[in-house]
């Protein structure tokens, strides 16, 4: 199970991506909350949600392309780079009291936008990252550690938006990811893209696959009418309700520590991972 974390270049991926996976779990609350506390509508928060997903829908084929087609380290140093600019900013608006909604609706879109390019371009790094047998390992340490440090940053998202507000703990998941482009930086550069296909070319064999599998597009669907139907009406009306009624921030937070708890409980080895392929072949078989 820790085979990958002797080689130095996963350990210092690894490390980089705990830390803006304790980054990531903050944010969600606090932005929740700093727009409740904004503007107390629940519409507008639907409005701010929507803008942190859009991005990844509309971009994530581009991103994986892009993966694929430009060296992976490049890509993901420039995504956190420009997360940790539009967090920080966010972060520095909320902390002045000059932050307004679309200001927050606009950083959240270049924020999404980063998440698009990095996330299957990190899919494909971690490929380069460890031995061929040690994959299967190497994605469930990652997974494990996504789970975990979720637990305690919720925790750490709900004291400290009760405590001193929701600036601060977006100003913690802006240095989140500085934090992951110093590990990233150290990385050799010799890391290159796997293939030297065409963006269009990429998207396009991605398409095709999701086409000829069955099981990958009803897969992709549920997940999509589970996201649609069931994860997008809890991210707006959880924290409404947890606002108004049950004690605000706090409250969503042990709400969110139950959640990741359980989902650490049922973690389970991923699939065994073979020979680096196009970015929609890892996204499915590698995670």
């Amino acid at each position: 199970m820790v085979a990958p974390l002797r080689a130095k270049d996963f350990r210092r991926y690894y490390a980089g991506h705990t830390a803006s996976a304790f980054g990531d779990a903050l944010t969600p609350l606090a932005i929740a909350f700093a727009v409740l506390h904004l503007t107390g509508s629940p519409v507008d928060l639907g409005i701010v949600v929507l803008s942190t997903r859009l991005p990844i829908i509309v971009l994530t084929l581009v991103g994986g392309a892009a993966g694929d087609r430009f060296p992976r380290r490049t890509i993901m140093l420039a995504a956190d780079l420009v997360r940790f600019a539009t967090h920080g900013v966010t972060a520095a608006l909320l902390l002045t009291g000059a932050a307004q909604l679309w200001m927050l609706v606009a950083l959240q879109l270049v924020a999404g936008a980063g998440t698009a390019f990095f996330n299957p371009a990190a899919v494909g790094l971690v490929t380069s990252l460890t031995a061929k047998e040690h994959l299967q390992a190497a994605n469930s340490l990652l997974s494990i550690s996504r789970s975990t440090v979720s637990i305690l940053a919720l925790g750490t998202a709900g004291a400290l938006v009760a405590l001193v507000g929701p600036g601060w703990a977006i100003a913690v998941d802006a240095l989140t990811f500085l934090l992951s482009a110093a590990f990233l930086y150290r990385l050799p550069g010799r890391l290159a893209a796997a293939r030297q296909e065409g963006l269009l070319a990429g998207i396009g064999g991605g398409l095709t696959a999701v086409r000829r599998h069955t099981w990958l597009w009803v897969w992709t669907g549920h997940i999509a009418v589970a996201n649609a139907f069931v994860v997008s009406p809890i991210l707006v009306l959880g924290p409404y309700v947890a606002d108004l009624h049950l004690g605000g921030a706090p409250a969503w937070s042990a709400i969110g520590i139950a959640y990741a708890a359980g989902g650490l409980a049922g973690e389970s080895p991923s699939p065994a991972g073979g020979r680096p392929g196009p970015w929609w072949r890892r996204c499915w078989c590698s995670c």
